[in-house]
């Protein structure tokens, strides 16, 4: 939701991109791993 809201750097410098996130599923038996990234239009 920060990030399609214009925030950014939601991880304080961890990811390179500082408009991106990863995320992940706390599934235990099928976890999924996501990398959001804002796009520019």
């Amino acid at each position: 939701m920060t990030l399609a809201h214009g925030g950014e750097n939601i991880y304080d410098g961890w990811m390179k991109n500082p408009k991106s996130a990863m995320i992940s599923c706390n599934d235990g038996f099928r976890p999924v791993s996501f990398l959001i990234e804002v796009m520019d239009e």
